[in-house]
């Protein structure tokens, strides 16, 4: 069951009923992942959580790195104006977790045992109607003094419904004021399998039926996407039976007419069908999730005059990406060809660790300036970058350099240099190999801090030996890019 409770702190109120944070000027806004991380960590003020707790409670049976733990926090530290350098309410502890170290007052829940892969939500009871010769699946949730129906769009499952804990809050939160009825449509979810294509006139009559069942005279019906039409038709057919109608991202057509311009054209719809048998489980329709320019083509993220196109964008903080290599390179080649890059001096792909199906993509589908190969000082990384230059090679894809990543640690304190994963692996490898050593990064706790915060450290401060090394090696790289290409040149003007 959802916490129930108001929390105070700082100057900030928490109500875990609702989910909402307010502050003195008002709610402000988070996304459901890092609401979910304040309600867990707020809920036990002063125990330090360790990461794998929190990402167990916050995304239960999902493998997931502590990235999106550490965007999670970040975002809560904007929104709480809490310095994680010298933090009043989030604390860190370096590769151990999080505490909560405001003082708070309120009614405080009983702490939840951590949760585990294993966690699953209370289920409502599932019920059924019968339309025509199926059995439609339906739920009741609230008492409140309207029925509202609830009509998803292409696909539903009542049961999946209660197993994303920010839908199940919009679920819940509605049924605070109506009597609410979910249900899923036939063909899908736990509803009975068609022969072919319901029509909206018999999805029409399968709400009809879950209203009788359920002794409802009079509803408002919620429509969502594809499910806003069929309440459309709902509503006039049946107006003694339609209280009002809501419609959440929805069309009046599914195509293109003389009197609605707005919708696709049926070689623009017959296209998309395509496009989902032929992408199932990859981005389908993604140019719907990030704003397209002229030519529906995608825009980038901008900031500190870096332009960035990322696969996390289009996903929900829940969603693991378990892909193939084809999957990987078809949508590595859609982000080179239909991204507004504008115009750049240098493109950098950040490519899978290892070697694999999407570098030998590139090589056959793009020019490439060059590679960089980056790999810590210890023997068993220098051991796999040499696999990956081995790969480079067998493509023909010229090697920019080596960069030794983390090298040694300076100590804040007493300034001794430590060099926490051995010596001189990365140059080694580069004068074996003959390829140029770019440069050492050192260890800066800084460069973490200033990820999290979406504050680099060549940009916050520039004067960190760890701001002044990535710079050296950015130069190096240019430097290198220079020479691979007036070697082309020469080439070319030879032939």
């Amino acid at each position: 069951m959802p916490l129930e409770g108001l929390f105070s702190f700082d100057r900030f109120q928490l109500d875990l009923s609702t989910g909402r944070l307010s502050g003195g000027s008002g709610p402000i806004p988070l996304a459901p992942k890092a609401l979910a991380v304040l309600e867990y960590l707020a809920a036990r003020p002063g125990q330090l959580i360790s990461k794998d707790e929190l990402l167990a409670a916050v995304w239960p049976g999902v493998f997931l790195g502590d990235g999106a733990l550490k965007v999670c926090v970040s975002e809560l530290r904007r929104a709480l104006d809490d310095d994680a350098r010298k933090p009043r309410i989030i604390e860190t502890a370096h590769r151990r977790g999080y505490r909560f170290i405001a003082e708070v007052v309120g009614t405080s829940p009983k702490p939840a045992p951590p949760a585990g892969p294993s966690t699953s939500p209370p289920r409502l009871p599932v019920q059924y109607a019968r339309s025509g010769d199926l059995n439609i699946a339906y739920q009741v949730l609230g008492s409140g003094p309207i029925d509202l129906v609830f009509v998803m769009g292409w696909v539903s499952h009542l049961e999946c419904f209660w197993t994303e804990p920010s839908f199940a809050r919009f679920l819940r939160r509605l049924a605070r004021f109506s009597r609410l009825i979910l249900f899923d449509k036939r063909g899908t979810g736990l509803s009975d399998r068609t022969c072919g294509l319901p029509s909206l006139e018999e999805r029409m009559e399968d709400v009809r039926a879950v209203l009788n069942a359920v002794g409802s005279r009079r509803a408002a019906l919620l429509g969502v996407s594809e499910g806003g039409p069929m309440c459309s038709l709902f509503a006039a057919t049946y107006p003694e039976k339609t209280e009002a109608l809501v419609m959440i991202g929805t069309y009046a057509r599914r195509q293109r007419a003389a009197d609605y311009p707005w919708g696709p054209t049926p070689e623009e719809h017959e296209a998309f069908c395509r496009d989902i048998l032929e992408r199932w489980g990859g981005p389908v329709g993604i140019e719907t999730r990030a704003r397209p320019g002229e030519g529906k083509r995608l825009i980038p993220a901008e900031a500190h005059g870096l332009r960035v196109m990322s696969m996390g964008m289009f996903l929900n903080t829940t969603t693991p990406v378990i892909w193939r290599g084809p999957m990987v390179s078809k949508l590595v080649t859609e982000f080179l060809r239909n991204v507004e890059w504008g115009e750049l001096e240098v493109l950098v792909v950040d490519l899978p660790p290892g070697t694999g199906d999407v570098a030998l993509s590139m090589a056959q589908s793009v020019p490439m300036a060059g590679a960089v190969v980056v790999t810590t000082p210890q023997g068993v990384s220098v051991s796999d970058v040499r696999k990956a230059v081995g790969m480079f090679r067998q493509l023909n894809i010229p090697l920019l350099g080596v960069i030794e990543n983390m090298s040694y640690f300076v100590c804040g304190h007493c300034q001794e240099r430590t060099e926490i994963f051995g010596n001189g692996g990365g140059r080694r490898m580069a004068e074996e190999m003959s390829i140029p050593f770019l440069g050492e990064v050192p260890i800066d706790t800084r460069v973490r801090s200033g990820g999290d915060e979406g504050s680099p450290i060549v940009a916050a401060v520039p004067d960190a030996p760890a701001a002044q090394a990535f710079e050296a090696v950015a130069s190096q790289v240019a430097a290198q890019v220079s020479i691979q290409n007036m070697r082309v040149l020469r080439v070319i003007q030879t032939a």
